[in-house]
């Protein structure tokens, strides 16, 4: 029994670093949406104002024309792409594997102790519905690119997340 306590743990730890790294690329996604929505729109805000500017005081009608060019074009890629969705979604699936993570750990930590009463069966089945349910999540969630894994490994290894 032992032994098959000890490969359940094993899969349990696997399953809490692989939730870690991915719920941590999903929010470094969404920093990236919301930092690529806030300077899209902040040039489109500054590129709206400039031209109103140049209309207004009758400064240059080539630069208000390009200036409402470079805004309607802002806005436009903001609309098509809109990273602000995306965002939003990459925080969601993050949150939703971070709860899992912490279901998984605490299985681990207090099913898989030795002193648990918790038959072993009912383990390996709460390991299996977890693995589900992270696929499920993995299934519903926007893509990732490999940039944001990267900076999710970046800061798991200088120590900004506990990994277990």
């Amino acid at each position: 029994m032992g032994d098959m306590r000890s490969r359940f743990e094993v899969e349990a730890e696997q399953l809490i670093s692989d939730l870690l790294y991915t719920e941590k690329a999903h929010f470094a996604s969404a920093e990236s949406a919301q930092r690529f929505h806030r300077s899209l729109g902040g040039a489109a805000a500054v590129a709206g104002a400039v031209a109103a500017a140049a209309v207004v005081s009758e400064w240059s009608p080539s630069l208000a024309a390009i200036a409402a060019l470079a805004a309607s074009a802002s806005s436009a890629v903001l609309t098509l792409v809109n990273p602000q969705e995306s965002a939003q979604q990459h925080l969601d699936t993050g949150r939703s594997l971070a709860a899992l993570r912490a279901e998984v750990r605490q299985t681990r930590d207090l099913d898989l102790d030795p002193e648990s009463s918790v038959p072993l069966p009912e383990v390996r089945e709460a390991l299996r519905r977890f693995a589900d349910r992270k696929s499920e999540i993995d299934r519903g969630a926007p893509g990732l690119q490999e940039r944001p894994f990267r900076r999710a490994q970046a800061k798991v290894a200088r120590g900004d997340f506990k990994v277990g």
